[in-house]
């Protein structure tokens, strides 16, 4: 049950991009909590790895339109995502700790 939250909850995060989308008081709450962890995860991103993730996650770019735009390799991408990925995953897990 704990772990099947946690899951649920990393899934939101990655779902959140704004506050408001919320139909009722409750999950209006909740939104602006995961947006509060979204943005303490990517706070504590490099700055590539969170532009990379902001425009793979949050503008739906692909790996290969964000490697042009900002002049770098796929598996530059690629490893940024994955690093992305368990930055926040690490940060969800001592969240619910």
């Amino acid at each position: 049950r704990h772990l099947r939250r946690k899951e649920e909850h990393l899934k939101s995060i990655q779902q959140t991009t704004t506050i408001g989308s919320a139909t009722n008081p409750e999950e209006e709450a909740e939104s602006k909590e995961l947006q509060v962890l979204l943005e303490n995860c990517l706070s504590k991103m490099p700055d590539r790895c969170r532009r990379v993730f902001h425009m793979h996650r949050m503008e739906g770019m692909k790996y290969h339109e964000i490697a042009t735009h900002l002049t770098i390799s796929i598996k530059t991408v690629e490893a940024d995502i994955s690093k992305a990925l368990k930055i926040l995953r690490k940060e969800v897990e001592s969240y619910y700790k």
